[in-house]
């Protein structure tokens, strides 16, 4: 009887060379098509980083809205980096590296050279990158609101030639365009932030020589 039940399990039993044929194709598979490269930090290590993120972005929206609620005029400008131009930008650096992993397995796509070679390092640098967009997002940096912006104000032919091109070059690099434009969009914050200082600066010296 004990041999009758051994046989006919050992039937449905998967032999132990087909065992560890299937887990070697396995580990073949998840090494070919994993999202992390060897050289490339998991996604659930960026755990501070994530939890900054989500937090720093809920006081970013609750400011806007009190401050939207409180304000007698409309300004030109958000104050703090807008949490979907954030987003943006870290949605557009995973839409690389998922391209650049495509290419691995045939897949061809009219890209960027200079930016498809550093996208693993860029990608090891999320974390950190999340963590400088948290603070962004609280700073009383201005950035440009396409939204509050005039829209009877009419557009010079060279801004129009400008829009053009862009839409051009999003349409024919779509993943490393949109990350430039949110990158661009994240550094002129800076950049009004030293350029208004320095501004400030110039003016306090004129009044000090006038006086």
């Amino acid at each position: 009887m004990h041999t009758k039940r051994s046989l006919s399990l050992s039937l449905f039993e998967e032999p132990k060379c087909r065992k560890i044929e299937r887990k070697k194709a396995d580990q073949t598979i998840e090494s070919k098509y994993s999202p992390c490269e060897p050289n490339v930090k998991p996604l659930h290590n960026f755990g501070l980083s994530g939890f900054l993120y989500v937090v720093f972005g809920a006081l970013r929206l609750a400011r806007y809205n009190v401050r939207s609620y409180e304000a007698k005029t409309l300004t030109p400008y958000f104050e703090g980096l807008p949490t979907p131009a954030a987003g943006g930008i870290i949605a557009s650096i995973v839409l690389m590296f998922e391209l650049l992993q495509r290419f691995e397995q045939g897949v061809t796509a009219k890209t960027i050279p200079i930016i498809m070679e550093r996208i693993p390092v860029i990608f090891n640098f999320i974390p950190g990158i999340m963590i400088l967009l948290s603070f962004l997002m609280i700073t009383n940096l201005r950035y440009v609101g396409f939204s509050k912006m005039r829209t009877s104000k009419k557009i010079s032919l060279n801004m129009f030639i400008i829009l053009i091109v862009a839409v051009l070059l999003v349409i024919a690099y779509p993943e490393n365009m949109i990350f430039i434009m949110f990158s661009i969009y994240v550094l002129s914050g800076i950049f009004e932030y030293v350029w208004r200082m320095n501004h400030i600066q110039r003016e306090k010296v004129k009044i000090e020589k006038n006086g």
